[in-house]
C-alpha cells in the first residue's frame, strides 16, 4: 500500500501558482511565435507581391517585343503593297502607252481611209436597226410572261382561301360531335353529386356514433391511468430513497479520487516542467531558424528589387530605343507615302494630257469629216456643171 503524500495548503496554492505562470509563460510564448508568424507571412506576401511584380515586368517586356514584331510585320506588309500598287502603276502606264500608240495608228488610219467611211456608214445604221428590233422582242417577251405570273396569282390566291375555308367546316363540324357526349356527362355528373351527399351524410352519423362510444373509452381509461400512476409516484419515492443512499457512496469515492488527482498533480507538474524546457529549446530554436530565413529572405528581397529595377531600365531603354525606330519608320512611311502621292499625281496629269490630246484628235477627225463631206458635195456640183457644160458643147458642136 503506498502512503498518499499529503499537501499543506500553502504547498498547494504555491504549485496552483507555479502552474498559473507557467501557463502565462506559455501563452506569452505562443503570442511571440504567433507574431512572428504573422511578420513572416507578411514577408511572403511580400516576396509574392515581388514575384507577381517581376512578372508583370517580363509580361510586358514580351508584350513590348510583340508589338515591335507585329509593327516589324506591318512594315513589310506596307512595303509589300507599296511594291504592289508600284507594278499595277507601271503596269496602268504601260497600258496607256500602248492605248495611245494605238490611237495614234487609228487616226493615221481613219485619215487614210477618210474617204470610204461615207460608203460604210449607211451599213452601220442598217445593223443598229437590226438591234433595236432584238431588243424590241425580248422586252415584249418579258412583259408578257409578267403578266402571265399576275394572272396565275389571284387563281391560286382564291384556290388557298376555299381549301382554308373547308377545313374550318370541318373542324367546326368536329366540335360539334365532341360537345354532344359532353353535355350528356354534364348530366349525369349530377346525379352521381346527389347520391354521393346522402353517402356523406349517413357516414358522418355513423362516424359521431363511433365518436361517443370512444369518449366513454376514454374516460374509463384516465381512471385506470391514474390509478397506475399513483402506484408509479410511490415506486419513484422508493427509488429516491436509494439514490440518496448511492450519494452518499459517491462522495466517499469522491475523496479517494480526489487524493488520486493530488498524485496525478505532483507527476503531472514534473511533466510540465520537463515540456516546458523541451518548448523552450524548441521555441529558441525556431526562432534562430526564423531570423536566419528572415535575413535570407531580406537577402533575396534586395537582390529581386535589384534586378526589378535592371529590368525596368532595360524596359525604358527597349521603350526609348522601339520609339525611336518607330519613328524612323513613320518617317519613311511617310515618305513613301509622299513619293507615291506624288506619282499618282504625275500619273493623273499624263493620263489628262492624254484626254485632251484624244478629245483635240477626235476634233480633228470630225474636221476631216466635215472637209471631205464638203469636198465631195463640191466635186458632186463640178461633175453637174461639167455635165452641163459638156451637153453645152454637144449643142454647139451640133449647131456648127
Amino acid at each position: 500500500m503506498a502512503v498518499p503524500v499529503q499537501f499543506s495548503d500553502g504547498d498547494f496554492n504555491r504549485m496552483q501558482n507555479q502552474l498559473l505562470e507557467l501557463r502565462e509563460m506559455l501563452y506569452k510564448s505562443d503570442e511571440k511565435c504567433r507574431k512572428q508568424e504573422k511578420e513572416l507571412n507578411a514577408v511572403i506576401e511580400e516576396q509574392r507581391k515581388l514575384e507577381r511584380d517581376l512578372t508583370k515586368a517580363n509580361q510586358d517586356y514580351e508584350l513590348a517585343l510583340n508589338e515591335i514584331d507585329s509593327l516589324r510585320m506591318k512594315l513589310r506588309c506596307y512595303e509589300d503593297d507599296f511594291r504592289i500598287q508600284n507594278e499595277a502603276l507601271m503596269k496602268e502606264l504601260g497600258e496607256l502607252v500602248t492605248t495611245n500608240e494605238t490611237l495614234e495608228k487609228e487616226l493615221t488610219h481613219y485619215r487614210t481611209t477618210a474617204s470610204t467611211s461615207a460608203s460604210h456608214s449607211s451599213t452601220t445604221n442598217n445593223n443598229n436597226d437590226d438591234i433595236v428590233d432584238d431588243v424590241s422582242i425580248d422586252v415584249t417577251a418579258t412583259s408578257s410572261s409578267l403578266s402571265g405570273i399576275l394572272a396565275t396569282t389571284p387563281a391560286a390566291y382564291q384556290q388557298k382561301q376555299l381549301l382554308l375555308q373547308d377545313e374550318v367546316r370541318r373542324l367546326q363540324a368536329q366540335c360539334n360531335v365532341l360537345l354532344k357526349p359532353a353535355t350528356t356527362a354534364m348530366i349525369t355528373t349530377e346525379d352521381d353529386i346527389s347520391v354521393d351527399l346522402e353517402m356523406k351524410l349517413s357516414i358522418e352519423r355513423e362516424e359521431k356514433f363511433l365518436l361517443k362510444k370512444q369518449f366513454s373509452d376514454l374516460q374509463g381509461k384516465f381512471v385506470e391511468r391514474s390509478t397506475s400512476l399513483q402506484a408509479e409516484v410511490d415506486r419513484l419515492n422508493e427509488k429516491l430513497k436509494k439514490k440518496q443512499e448511492s450519494l452518499l457512496q459517491l462522495q466517499e469515492s469522491k475523496d479517494h479520487l480526489y487524493n488520486e488527482m493530488d498524485t496525478k498533480l505532483q507527476n503531472t507538474t514534473k511533466d510540465l516542467t520537463l515540456s516546458l524546457s523541451h518548448l523552450r529549446t524548441s521555441y529558441e530554436q525556431k526562432v534562430n531558424k526564423q531570423t536566419q530565413e528572415i535575413e535570407q529572405l531580406t537577402k533575396d528581397i534586395k537582390s529581386l528589387k535589384m534586378k526589378l529595377t535592371e529590368c525596368e531600365t532595360q524596359k525604358l531603354e527597349s521603350v526609348e530605343k522601339q520609339r525611336g525606330m518607330d519613328e524612323q519608320r513613320e518617317q519613311r512611311v511617310k515618305e513613301i507615302v509622299n513619293d507615291c502621292q506624288l506619282n499618282v499625281t504625275k500619273y493623273k496629269q499624263a493620263n489628262d494630257q492624254l484626254s485632251e490630246r484624244l478629245s483635240e484628235v477626235k476634233e480633228e477627225l470630225k474636221q476631216c469629216t466635215d472637209s471631205n463631206t464638203k469636198l465631195t458635195e463640191d466635186l458632186s456640183k463640178l461633175q453637174a456643171d461639167f455635165t452641163k457644160q459638156s451637153d453645152v458643147l454637144k449643142q454647139v458642136t451640133e449647131v456648127v
